[in-house]
């Protein structure tokens, strides 16, 4: 995570999300908009390993309405006067570095995530467990609900274009893989060796809303192959179904087209999931093995579900201290945790 891109913060009780209130400062849940009181950007307040060793974060609102005048450079997540009372309300604020500004992102399963004040330990909750639009959002004491559980969903920006490597956590020396370089109508996705090759290289192609300065439609990108303009990434058949294995077709923005991608972990490790079908691209079986099909299935948090995202041209950002892809040939480090190809 980090300042460059932007993050909706999506609630696991009823899928809205995390607004600032129009003309005000408050922070409520609200339907996804495409707006910019809907955009956050995540940057580190400490010296850590992200979700290791109590490390916390500034998490920053992309509104310009949010700024109380022209000179705030950041308005920040805030607990509402410092306060530590169950049920305080939850604003943005210019940013003074009060530990009621920096939070803890404590992972829970299913890649969701507690947003924890680092100030008392109490946990953003979305209040009495509403699914109302504009229910208030405020802290209060962990217990374990869906209404204190948030994902945290890469969407597209005006900053934001570009390649991705795709690299599975349970075989992180291999690549999503465009099967013999061919671009043609129905060639298979599959898993091979990094090799740092055009045809592992998937472009992220947003749709930008010229009424939003900073979101494009929603958070949902198609993923072309690179190289190759207008084919790229697709559920074969547009099924819904487990198993139904991922292909190239030509690209006209189809919902079985369409991708999300939602940050998992450490070191830039996303989920990505169909937004016709909401399952994931999944590496069949969990096989190591070269030319494995690369096919959708339910998310059940497996590694072969898990994938660190390399960058070349865009900075995605990463957490302090995350590691980079050394491994993969002819790639080198900018010195900042960024990556592009050599």
């Amino acid at each position: 995570m980090g300042v460059g891109k932007f993050f909706k913060i999506r609630s696991r009780l009823n899928g809205k999300v995390l607004t600032v209130r129009p003309g005000g400062r408050e922070v409520a849940v609200a339907s996804d908009g495409a707006v910019d009181a809907q955009a956050w950007a995540i940057f580190s307040a400490s010296v850590g390993l992200f979700g290791l060793g109590g490390t916390r974060w500034y998490i920053i609102s992309a509104s310009p309405a949010a700024r109380l005048s022209v000179s705030d450079s950041w308005t920040v997540l805030d607990v509402k006067g410092a306060s530590r009372d169950d049920h305080a309300a939850i604003q943005v604020f210019p940013n003074h570095e009060g530990d009621n500004q920096k939070w803890d992102l404590r992972r829970v399963d299913g890649g969701y995530w507690k947003i924890v004040s680092f100030a008392d330990n109490k946990v953003l909750d979305i209040r009495g467990a509403s699914t109302a639009e504009w229910a208030s959002v405020q802290q209060f004491p962990d217990h374990d609900g869906t209404n204190q559980q948030w994902e945290f969903v890469l969407v597209a920006n005006v900053d934001l274009s570009g390649s991705v490597l795709m690299a599975p956590l349970s075989s992180p020396d291999k690549a999503v893989d465009l099967r013999g370089g061919a671009a043609l109508e129905g060639t298979p996705v599959q898993l091979y060796q990094a090799t740092n090759a055009q045809n592992q290289w998937w472009t992220l192609i947003p749709r930008h809303d010229p009424g939003h300065s900073v979101l494009g439609e929603n958070s949902w990108f198609m993923l072309g192959a690179k190289g190759h303009p207008g084919v790229g990434m697709a559920v074969a058949g547009a099924s819904s179904n487990n198993g139904a294995p991922i292909q190239v077709q030509h690209l006209d923005f189809e919902p079985h087209q369409q991708w999300e991608l939602i940050f998992a972990g450490i070191g830039d490790v996303y989920k990505i999931a169909n937004r016709q079908s909401g399952k994931v691209l999944d590496v069949k079986g969990g096989s190591r093995d070269d030319h494995t099909l690369i096919q959708q299935f339910t998310d059940h948090g497996g590694e072969n579900q898990r994938f660190r995202l390399y960058l070349d041209q865009i900075d995605l950002g990463s957490a302090s201290g995350a590691s980079g892809p050394a491994d993969l040939p002819g790639r080198i480090a900018d010195g900042g945790d960024h990556y592009k190809s050599g």
